[in-house]
């Protein structure tokens, strides 16, 4: 399946799904010395309250091509496939705009368009890959990690 890219702003919009709920400037707090597990459940349930975003399910094209993806590599734990958008939350603060859950193993993914700044997430996904068709491979790395 190759997933036609968009540029700029429009690129996280859309690869985040942003205009599902905009995340309330009270929860947009520095939690940097927040355990990272704490900073993930805090996510988890912020989506479930906020909805619109439905981590077994992605609504938007782009990263639900790299979450389809990932799931057809995990074999039979699939099924406990999450991915968190982190964008506006605390671990966002962290460099992270989204996460891949499954079976209590994380991966942390920056989302970024030209792929030159620094970063701490395990993942860096950049707008070239979707246009390069190449968000493929990052998946791969997705899976791989999880699995590990």
């Amino acid at each position: 399946m190759i997933v036609r890219a968009v540029t700029g702003d429009a690129f996280e919009v859309e690869t985040m799904g942003l205009s599902f709920a905009e995340v309330p400037h009270k929860y947009r707090r520095n939690w940097r010395k927040v355990p990272f597990e704490d900073g993930v459940r805090w996510v988890s349930r912020l989506q479930s309250r906020l909805g619109g975003w439905d981590a077994k399910n992605p609504k938007t094209k782009l990263i639900k091509a790299v979450f389809n993806h990932v799931a057809g590599r995990l074999g039979k734990a699939k099924h406990d496939l999450r991915v968190l958008n982190c964008v506006g939350t605390c671990l966002d603060c962290r460099g992270y705009d989204c996460i891949f859950v499954c079976n209590g193993v994380t991966v942390t993914v920056d989302l970024t368009i030209s792929g030159s700044k620094p970063t701490n997430a395990d993942v860096l996904l950049t707008r070239r890959h979707f246009l390069n068709n190449e968000h493929y491979r990052v998946a791969d790395e997705i899976a791989r990690r999880l699995l590990a």
